[in-house]
């Protein structure tokens, strides 16, 4: 690989033409093109092949967030998530590859990594750009593959006993929820204003990475379906208590012991709820969380959120010592000490990064880039002429007007019985599920937190959405939750 992106890798951008189904060099700026060739470089285990990042249902968690957030979801990704999975033997550790990184402030993972060591029966894949311009996923000719053809049946059983010795680790570990959701209640209740703000930043994220173990194993075990047994972690429901108390109490009451609650947690740049009276209305919106391995997800999540309800103090408390100001949150939590030691360095340093999260929130990534030879590809996207998706939700049907939403800031223009639709199916979408009668979006998957959600719900959801030309706003649709069809009237 070339140090420097070649210019003609560099497109202009008003030459930038979508090729239906092929694989094209994407026009993009000279910016964006370095991270990505800082990522593929980033993957020297398949150094000189073809890498492939997408986003997948993890990234609308972290989408055009500051840098005040990235840290937490690089570490989460590329150490936490791995080192659980192989706990339970459910994967590999991957090796001079990250599965996650941040292009353009999106969050996108390398599917090479994940093939790679996430995959623990299968071949070996790698993936190629065909002459006709096609992305092909391919099982080459190798002596680990020669292997694994000998012993399969092997680590068939293997597998097999994976997943037993998984069912006993997970419901084992859900027995140490009750210690871990009370110490992490008294790191929030101490901690309202850090005295020491780079040191608490440091155990605020390793309290968090540790409140999403739970959520892995939550994750794994709907993915397995691995039964839970009963215990604190899946009877009781801090989401329910939380909105119990916004629909009973008052805004203040509810703060003082719920006020860690956020709709968008990993993005500590945002106000939770012991800051914003909008927070506390949206939460008597949202729907409580009814099977265990909802339940178990659920209150992990919560558990996080006061670990970083407490680093955004940290960042508050950053700005309110130091001249950084609300500039804080472009530093990682990493840097809370360069603000403190070296202020103007810190506050150079964080206007260069607003300049560029400025930037890149007037640009999306497509779904899938691949990289091969100093050169970015993306994927055309084919016209349809039928509306349809996958259906993740509901297997019903579903009629109303359809709405377009970008976020909890559309609630008051949804009515009851409204099917809405959004281009990003980020959690927070679920605020709008007492009112709509379905949900439609371009992005998302079966794993994604809107969509477990939906179907806690029993409501319609159809994602992947093709045909978006053909939808209007404010016109009637039908949708078909099994099928994935919708029909406009």
């Amino acid at each position: 690989m070339n140090e420097k992106a070649t210019p003609d890798a560099i497109m202009a951008r008003e030459e930038r033409r979508v090729f239906a189904g092929n694989w094209k060099p994407w026009a993009m700026n000279e910016s964006i093109m370095a991270e990505i060739f800082q990522a593929a470089k980033a993957q020297e285990l398949f150094a000189g092949k073809t890498i492939v990042f997408e986003k997948n249902e993890n990234s609308t968690l972290g989408q055009k967030v500051k840098p005040c957030s990235t840290e937490f979801f690089e570490l989460l990704f590329n150490r936490d998530y791995w080192q659980f999975h192989a706990s339970l033997g459910l994967s590999g550790i991957p090796f001079k590859s990250n599965y996650a990184s941040f292009v353009s402030s999106e969050l996108l993972f390398c599917k090479n990594t994940e093939r790679r060591f996430l995959d623990i029966v299968g071949f070996e894949k790698e993936f190629r750009i065909s002459k006709a311009g096609q992305i092909i996923e391919a099982t080459p000719i190798s002596l680990a593959n020669m292997m694994f053809a000998i012993a399969m049946p092997f680590e068939l059983a293997r597998n097999s006993a994976s997943v037993s010795i998984s069912a006993f680790k997970i419901n084992s570990m859900l027995d140490s929820f009750e210690r871990h959701f009370q110490d992490s209640m008294h790191f929030w209740e101490q901690n309202q204003v850090p005295q020491n703000p780079a040191e608490i930043a440091k155990q605020a994220i390793e309290g968090a990475l540790q409140s999403m173990n739970y959520s892995l194993a939550s994750s794994i075990a709907a993915s397995l379906k691995i039964g839970l047994k009963n215990c604190f972690a899946t009877k009781n429901s801090i989401l329910e208590n939380a909105i119990a108390s916004a629909n009973s109490k008052s805004f203040e009451e509810t703060s003082s012991e719920f006020g860690f609650f956020s709709l968008t947690p990993y993005d500590v740049s945002m106000p939770f709820l012991s800051e914003s009276k909008e927070v506390f209305g949206l939460l008597k919106q949202l729907p409580a969380p009814k099977g265990k391995h909802y339940l178990l997800r659920e209150n992990s999540r919560l558990c996080a959120a006061m670990h970083l309800s407490v680093l955004r103090n940290c960042f508050l408390q950053t700005a309110k010592r130091t001249i950084i100001d609300d500039l804080a949150f472009y530093l990682k939590p990493s840097e809370l000490s360069l603000a403190f030691s070296n202020t103007a360095s810190a506050r150079k340093l964080c206007l260069e990064r607003k300049e560029k999260h400025l930037l890149d929130s007037k640009e999306l990534l497509p779904k899938r880039i691949a990289f091969f030879e100093g050169k970015a590809f993306f994927e055309g996207i084919k016209e349809s002429s039928e509306i349809s998706g996958l259906g993740v939700g509901a297997q019903k049907t579903a009629k109303g007007r359809l709405v377009f939403v970008k976020g909890p800031e559309d609630f008051e223009k949804v009515k009851k019985g409204d099917i809405i639709f959004s281009k990003n199916f980020s959690p927070e979408l679920v605020v709008f599920y007492s009112k709509c009668s379905a949900v439609l979006s371009e992005n998302g998957s079966m794993l994604s937190h809107s969509a477990i959600v939906a179907r806690e719900q029993d409501l319609p959801c159809i994602v992947q959405l093709k045909g978006l030309q053909l939808l209007k706003e404010n016109s009637i649709v039908e949708i078909n939750g099994k099928t994935g069809k919708v029909k406009t009237q």
